[in-house]
């Protein structure tokens, strides 16, 4: 870090201020050191894993809070979230690697993955999309087995970037990765998160019904049916007035395919 750009006290300053912000932005002063040195540095290579990762979630709590801050630095803290998961990466062998660094690495990844998905929503590049879906596949494989929950939840991400890039591109291929990530998340949750774990399901129906729609053969339709009825399962243990209407529209989608698996129509693919 060069004098002219972030001077040594302000350093040692942010330095002492960010563990008190970790959990909750509660100090301007952290704030404008935090986007002071996000202005004025082009990486975090050779700083600390422990400081990469508590600048990075200052950096989300603006992101969440105030996101005009960031204007024009998105990139870059997008960057140094990478940054800080490939420093963990490549700081250790895979075997040997200290556990509380496995439970950092993912949480990296989807804090960038979240950057990419508001600069995707500001410039509506496909590109900032690829690089949402990636951070959080990524963040999503890399937890599983160590955070669980935060698995889940990444892998649901996912599939929404893939469903936004499906939309953008109309490219069927972006439309699987949408129903692969649904179902695994609903797969990870079914003993942790059911309703969420139910709520996967159907959304992986969704998404093997538009596939369906798009491709000849019974497969999609197969899957749309083990999708929906993994949804109308779920009130049967766990009764909740308010998904009645979605219960019966579900039934209703799964007598549907039905008749399509014996008749074996293709019907157009439509966004």
């Amino acid at each position: 870090m060069t004098e002219g750009d972030f001077s040594g006290e302000k350093y040692h300053r942010l330095v002492a201020l960010l563990p008190e912000n970790y959990e909750r932005l509660i100090s301007q002063e952290c704030r404008n050191l935090a986007l002071e040195y996000i202005r004025h540095k082009e990486d975090v290579y050779d700083e600390t894993i422990h400081f990469t990762k508590r600048l990075t979630k200052v950096g989300s709590h603006i992101l969440k809070s105030e996101p005009k801050q960031l204007e024009g630095l998105l990139e870059r803290l997008y960057s140094f979230n990478i940054e800080g998961a490939e420093k963990i990466e490549n700081g250790w062998p895979s075997a040997s690697t200290p556990r509380k660094y496995l439970v950092m690495r993912p949480h990296f990844y989807s804090h960038g993955g979240d950057c990419a998905r508001t600069l995707h929503d500001q410039k509506g590049d496909q590109a900032w999309a690829e690089k949402w879906y990636q951070a959080h596949l990524t963040s999503a494989e890399a937890a599983e087995g160590i955070d669980q929950r935060h698995a889940i939840h990444t892998r649901g991400i996912s599939a929404t970037a893939a469903r936004r890039l499906y939309q953008q591109t109309n490219d069927p291929n972006w439309m699987k990765r949408c129903y692969e990530g649904n179902k695994r998340s609903a797969q990870l949750a079914v003993s942790i998160e059911p309703k969420h774990s139910a709520y996967s399901s159907l959304h992986a129906a969704t998404a093997a019904q538009e596939l369906a729609r798009c491709q000849q053969g019974s497969l999609w339709k197969q899957r749309a049916i083990e999708g929906y009825r993994l949804f109308v399962n779920y009130p049967v243990t766990h009764p909740e007035p308010e998904l009645e209407n979605q219960v019966r529209r579900a039934k209703q989608e799964i007598i549907f395919l039905r008749r399509l698996l014996t008749t074996n129509p293709r019907f157009p693919c439509y966004l």
